[in-house]
């Protein structure tokens, strides 16, 4: 009886995979956030004098990329916990998301500094 019991388990764990919704909404959210943020830092290079708009085009850039590693980090999450109630390793979904976290942590920090060069006159 424990051998179907295992059997069945094994079949439920992989009928439980994470789908890939949340890395497709990460790659929408980065999409979109680039055709806005981008544009509206090449308007403000070319409007001389406004680098305020340039610069609101970093930090949207800044955010939509932050906002799109958050999404894909909650995506390897549940991925790891996954392959962990297989018995998988988890070592690459864990570099993974160390890599996604310390890219989140250098544009927050590229963002902040952007933030405090603004001058408003």
């Amino acid at each position: 009886m424990s051998q179907f019991d295992s059997v069945s388990n094994q079949i439920v764990n992989d009928d439980m995979a994470p789908s890939n919704k949340l890395r497709l909404i990460s790659l929408l959210v980065f999409g979109i956030g680039a055709l806005i943020s981008i544009p509206t830092f090449v308007i403000g290079l070319e409007q001389e004098g406004s680098w305020l708009i340039s610069q609101i085009g970093i930090i949207l850039l800044c955010i939509t990329i932050i906002s799109s590693l958050i999404i894909d980090l909650v995506h390897n999450a549940q991925h790891a916990d996954w392959k962990s109630a297989r018995g998988h390793s988890t070592l690459s979904t864990k570099i993974t998301m160390a890599i996604n976290t310390l890219l989140a942590l250098i544009f927050t920090i590229f963002m902040i500094l952007i933030i405090f060069t603004i001058e408003i006159n």
